[in-house]
């Protein structure tokens, strides 16, 4: 059985305008997202491609991968529902062998890593090629960091 993260949603009249968005799961679980506004233009490309990682069995890699737990999934989409602007790239959406999900981008001399833990936390590496700033490994609670390097990466040409 495969899950479905099913973006279609309704806007509700109260102002500012809301939007609720609820996925059902594999048992019964289910994801609950809320935005202010309209439906990001992100959403679409992220849910299909945490479609794909959802259906992955434990042991995907051909080792002891576990599956991708949902918990990492919400801090995924809460996490990017604070931080993605319009001028935003999308970022590549890759399992780990742990069960969560990471964030990738890779350009404009930026390497931008952020694992969505299940505690909700952030696990961020980032490099940046011109001004030779590195930062490995940082968990934090916080967006900061990465609200900052997704800044810098948006308006870097």
């Amino acid at each position: 059985m495969s899950s479905i993260l099913n973006t279609d949603a309704a806007l509700t009249d109260a102002r500012p305008r809301h939007l609720r968005l609820g996925w059902n799961l594999k048992q019964g679980r289910e994801i609950v997202a809320e935005f202010s506004g309209e439906k990001p233009l992100w959403l679409d490309h992220v849910t299909m491609r945490i479609n794909k990682l959802l259906d992955l069995q434990p042991g995907w890699d051909s080792y002891q991968a576990r599956a991708v737990d949902v918990t990492s999934v919400k801090t995924c989409l809460d996490v990017l529902s604070r931080t993605m602007q319009l001028e935003t790239p999308l970022p590549q959406i890759v399992p780990t062998s742990r069960g969560t999900i990471q964030l990738e981008w890779h350009l404009r001399g930026i390497d931008l890593e952020v694992e969505a833990l299940p505690s909700g936390a952030l696990k961020i590496s980032y490099e940046d090629a011109k001004t030779g700033e590195i930062i490995e490994d940082l968990t934090t609670s916080g967006i900061t960091e990465m609200e900052r390097a997704l800044k810098e990466l948006s308006m870097r040409e």
